[in-house]
């Protein structure tokens, strides 16, 4: 059973950072220069002690991660400004430990959404299905890789199969 990459190494932290505050301020030029306006919005990202975020609090509310004993994401709380669940996301992964679902539940905990996806031998998503809370299909997108395992193209299609749009990607080589 292998940890995966924690968010110490991930963003490059020292190994015993607990906490990292990020401020953002609206940018204010005066005269050609860009000065620090309004606080826009204050990050608290809370860490444990295996290195992965477990908490984070915005200025108007916040976030609970649990990971399982793999490292995995497995459950995000989402609060208020009041420190009240607003929705709860929970992921699902397979053998391999590549995401398969996500369930997203209201606050009382009725399902509002879930996506299964599939991922192909190199772990790169090759399809998501979403589903509304009757578990009625609401659309796919299906998605194509090239060999270095860059995007090629990102198809979306509606609950009967029609194609509602579609990317294609170009790499400079």
């Amino acid at each position: 059973t292998s940890m995966k990459e924690n968010d110490w190494n991930m963003n490059k932290l020292n190994k015993s950072v607990k906490s990292i505050i990020i401020f953002k301020y609206e940018a204010v030029d005066k005269f050609g220069e860009i000065n620090k306006g309004e606080l826009i919005d204050k990050s608290t990202f809370f860490f444990s002690r295996n290195g992965y975020i477990t908490e984070v609090d915005y200025l108007k509310g916040g976030a609970i991660y649990e990971q399982d004993e793999k490292g995995n994401l497995i459950k995000q709380t989402f609060l208020d400004s009041d420190g009240e669940p607003t929705s709860v996301y929970k992921y699902s992964y397979d053998e391999n430990d590549y995401p398969i679902e996500l369930s997203i539940y209201y606050s009382n905990g009725d399902l509002d959404n879930r996506i299964i996806g599939k991922n192909d031998k190199r772990g790169n998503t090759i399809e998501e299905s979403f589903y509304d809370s009757d578990g009625d299909l609401e659309g796919k997108r299906i998605q194509q890789y090239d060999e270095n395992d860059n995007p090629l193209r990102m198809s979306l299609y509606d609950a009967d199969g029609d194609l509602e749009s579609s990317h294609m990607y170009q790499y400079n080589s």
